[in-house]
């Protein structure tokens, strides 16, 4: 069965975009009784560690955690997301499986945030809520990732300096504000789990008592986790920022001031 699956994971990965929605839903027929006996959702942003936490949480041989599988990079026009989400599945080969995904992405498969959250959670799916605090550092890794274009870095590579856009600064902030937002109104009568990058997953000694207690949350007995992606920003802006000095100054007589020194 391991070699079925790997087999679908790489015909699905050749696969124009346009079209995967169709073999989602051809797999999900084949292998109905594959499809998960639980599954998570896990609510978040860009730039707050949710791909370091998929990595941590995939250490653990009874779960399969998926990247954005709604980003439209991924597959298009997708209008039946709980659905979907079953085909994505069956090519697993565990029972606990889930995925994160942002409001972004609900919004631009055409589908309104609540009835994206209400589908998964009437049929019992548990949601984890991932938030990085320091929206600046958050800003300044968005922009690096526009930059740059790595999504993850690896434990042997380097993170190149950059110039930070000050006006695209202020519009990915204001845009982040709203988002936390309305994440916490959507989830506010739901039960869920809530994890903080700074607190729970920005010093890697935390990482094995936050999985285990999300572990605990998911149903599943503790594992031991590891990881290969380390954190791409370092403690001290000035390092890789080549107009700190400008940022500094913009950001001195606002809210947003504080957060530049913090972690």
């Amino acid at each position: 069965m391991k070699k079925i699956n790997k087999i679908c994971n790489v015909v699905f990965n050749n696969t124009p975009i346009y079209i995967r929605r169709y073999i989602i839903d051809i797999a999900r027929v084949l292998f109905f009784k594959k499809n998960p006996k639980s599954g998570f959702v896990i609510i978040t942003q860009s730039r707050s560690g949710s791909s370091l936490l998929i990595d941590l949480l995939n250490s653990h041989p009874k779960i399969t955690a998926y990247n954005n599988i709604f980003n439209t990079n991924f597959a298009r026009n997708i209008k039946k997301p709980f659905i979907f989400a079953q085909g994505i599945f069956t090519l697993a080969n565990t029972q606990i499986c889930g995925f994160k995904v942002r409001l972004k992405d609900m919004k631009e498969q055409g589908i309104e945030p609540s009835q994206f959250i209400n589908e998964f959670h009437k049929n019992n799916w548990k949601f984890i809520h991932l938030q990085r605090k320091n929206l600046v550092r958050k800003t300044i890794s968005n922009l690096m990732l526009e930059k740059t274009g790595r999504e993850v870095i690896l434990k042997t590579t380097q993170p190149k300096k950059i110039n930070i856009n000050t006006k695209k600064f202020f519009k990915f902030i204001k845009e982040q504000e709203l988002a936390l937002e309305k994440e916490s109104e959507l989830l506010k009568n739901i039960k869920h789990h809530k994890i903080s990058y700074e607190e729970s997953l920005l010093n890697n000694k935390q990482h094995q008592k936050t999985l285990n207690e999300l572990f605990c949350f998911l149903n599943v007995q503790p594992h031991s986790v590891k990881t290969k992606i380390k954190k791409q920003g370092k403690a001290n802006l000035k390092e890789y920022i080549l107009n700190y000095a400008e940022l500094e100054s913009i950001l001195r007589n606002t809210k947003y001031y504080r957060l530049l020194t913090s972690k």
